[in-house]
């Protein structure tokens, strides 16, 4: 497996270049970078800062400005980002413009819905709002019809007429809860897919990091468990279910919800779901590197050289990338530990 951030000579990787597209066309001036990719249901967020001249008056005025940050080193070319521009601040005097936007989760976020979707599954509705945006989608098939008032042993939601108006997103995000999914934009394309086992990045080293922090939760280290409580209308029962990282031991977190109306299978899930992404948690690292192309969240990296326990497999969840004339290529990255599956 490839180490992270291995310091090549300047005629090989470390010779980035910047190159920034606004509504198809570069911007001559763009000088350096930033871009924020996170797996937290979210946007990623970038800046662009670049020379302002006022003959350019007619561009900086477009709206809208759909920006794409690429950067090519050693041969190879990526697109960090693509997403409109949410703010302009020019500084006359010193010549310069600095472009803030956010990926293209944005035209979900600005969008409001009321609509039913009445005997839809998740997936179509997820396909729906993807071509209505024009995105491409990369959407796992689903089954259920979303709106039906009653199953068999329990009750569901509805999408009425009279539902309180939300964002596309967060229909989204709360189809994918539902369905026990993922949900996030790469470049111009939905994806609402199952959550998956992060396919392996590379392996980083203390010596392949400019720096390097572990942070170890030790309430949520010690075990933690997570109860979920219920009261059944159907069969006028209780229902209680829990689940546990540790069974036996000492210490630890134990964590109460309370939800209305859900079988025991369902409360099982609820508490193993919410377990898993508690535990993630417990122990993260971060650290500063050359910037790559290939660190992404979602993506799994092994931690190795330590010495310590703390040494094995983490999945990223936050990367920062900074590109500029005068700092080069450098990136910041959060990762945290896998998530606690059952037994």
């Amino acid at each position: 497996m490839p180490l992270l951030g291995v310091a090549l000579g300047l005629s090989e990787l470390r010779q980035p270049r910047l190159t920034v597209l606004a509504n198809g066309v570069p911007i001559g001036g763009a000088v350096a970078a930033d871009v924020q990719s996170n797996s937290h249901l979210g946007a990623n967020r970038f800046s662009v800062h670049a020379t302002y001249d006022k003959s350019n008056l007619p561009f900086w005025a477009a709206l809208p400005l759909l920006l794409d940050i690429q950067v090519s080193i050693g041969g190879a070319q990526a697109s960090l980002v693509i997403g409109y521009a949410d703010s302009l601040d020019v500084d006359p005097v010193r010549g310069e413009a600095v472009l803030h936007g956010r990926d293209l989760t944005s035209v979900f976020i600005s969008a409001q819905t009321a609509e039913t979707f009445l005997n839809q599954t998740a997936s179509g509705i997820a396909g729906t709002l993807a071509a209505r945006r024009g995105l491409a989608a990369n959407i796992a098939n689903s089954t259920g019809l979303v709106g039906r008032m009653y199953q068999i042993d329990r009750t569901r939601s509805l999408l009425s007429q009279h539902s309180r108006a939300t964002s596309e997103w967060d229909l989204l995000t709360w189809l994918a809860d539902q369905e026990g999914c993922d949900v996030w934009v790469d470049g111009t394309t939905l994806n609402f897919l199952p959550f998956a086992a992060p396919t392996m990045i590379g392996t980083v080293t203390p010596t392949t990091c400019s720096s390097l922090r572990i942070h170890r939760l030790l309430d949520l280290a010690a075990g933690m468990q997570v109860v979920v409580k219920s009261w059944n209308s159907q069969a006028q029962q209780v229902v209680a279910e829990a689940a546990e990282s540790a069974p036996g031991s000492s210490g630890g977190v134990t964590l109460t919800a309370v939800r209305a109306n859900l079988s025991s299978a369902d409360a099982l899930g609820l508490a193993q779901t919410a377990l898993a992404q508690l535990s993630a948690h417990a122990v993260e690292i971060s650290f500063e590197m050359p910037g790559d192309l290939t660190t992404m969240p979602r993506g799994g990296i092994m931690l190795s050289g330590t010495g310590t326990s703390f040494d094995g497999t983490y999945e990223v969840a936050e990367v920062e990338r900074r590109i500029s004339f005068e700092r080069g290529f450098t990136q910041s990255v959060l990762a945290r530990g896998l998530p606690w599956t059952p037994s």
